[in-house]
């Protein structure tokens, strides 16, 4: 497989990864509690697209989108991890500077669990799969 393959095929793997570890981590944080707050489009969905394109930013700067079978298994499974912990506490700064903003009051009650939940399972799902499709590269 081609490098711009592989590299298209990482890019859709964090935009979904990061879409599916979002919405379970909401049920996780709210369902699990009782608590099933409205998935309203206010609230949850604006830092859904802020999210995504933060995590395609930062995997392009820590070159994520390079090739797997260059990179160990182990040592990318620490760079994903490194780049999660990044985008989280970079999302953390940008919605409490935009949570003391007039006219984003949306934000105030958005849950940061969510970010640290998400956090975690895109970690997992980003080393599962990126393990999976080099198992299947291997097999090729």
């Amino acid at each position: 497989m081609n490098t711009g393959k592989q590299q298209t095929y990482t890019a859709v793997s964090v935009v979904i990864d990061a879409i599916v570890s979002y919405v379970i981590s909401y049920l996780i944080q709210f369902a699990l509690q009782n608590n099933l707050a409205p998935f309203d489009s206010r609230n949850y969905w604006p830092p859904l697209v802020i999210i995504v394109i933060s995590y395609l930013m930062l995997y392009a700067f820590f070159h994520i989108y390079g090739s797997f079978r260059m990179t160990g298994r182990r040592k990318e499974a620490v760079l994903i991890g490194k780049v999660n912990i990044i985008g989280a506490l970079i999302l953390f700064a940008v919605f409490f500077v935009i949570s003391n903003t007039d006219g984003y009051n949306w934000i105030v009650g958005f849950s940061r669990m969510m970010i640290l939940w998400m956090t975690i399972l895109n970690t997992i799902f980003m080393v599962v799969w990126r393990n999976i499709f080099r198992f299947i590269l291997m097999k090729l």
